[in-house]
């Protein structure tokens, strides 16, 4: 399906939606007709398809081997290096976890690239408070302590 709206010759292209059904339930086993799906799974994994059809398309115009596939439930996967696909550009970024130690102060800074970002929405709730808390400053102790 990506591959006949990429390859079109025409400006706009359009896809007739059981065309579109079809092909999603065909490429994830997760997307069964009879059962109830998650809108953000669905939406990250059409765009983790494009992105790696993007790659392999490329990879395949240039001689290299193409790309393998991602797993039905993994998470998006953007590329660390090489150009990005157009999907990278408009929905990627990059989230940054720093944790320090309060026994010896050592800092240590993680960096990993991110499609989206999962934020608890509560009642009566801004973005912008919602984005705060997700990246408030949090203790990690008991179970959820580093060993």
């Amino acid at each position: 399906l990506w591959k006949k709206i990429s390859g079109s010759k025409k400006q706009i292209c359009t896809t007739n939606p059981k065309h579109f059904i079809t092909a999603l339930q065909q490429s994830n086993d997760m997307f069964t007709p009879d059962e109830q799906h998650d809108a953000h799974e669905c939406f990250l994994h059409i765009l983790n398809t494009a992105s790696e059809s993007i790659k392999q398309q490329k990879k395949t115009d240039t001689g290299s081997s193409a790309a393998g596939t991602s797993e039905a439930h993994s998470l998006p996967s953007l590329s660390t290096d090489g150009p990005k696909t157009f999907v990278e550009k408009l929905f990627g970024g990059e989230l940054v976890s720093c944790t320090k130690c309060l026994i010896c102060e050592k800092e240590s800074t993680r960096t990993e690239p991110v499609l989206d970002l999962s934020l608890d929405i509560e009642p009566m709730c801004s973005l912008s408070s919602c984005l705060r808390s997700f990246s408030a400053k949090e203790t990690l102790n008991g179970d959820n302590k580093f060993k």
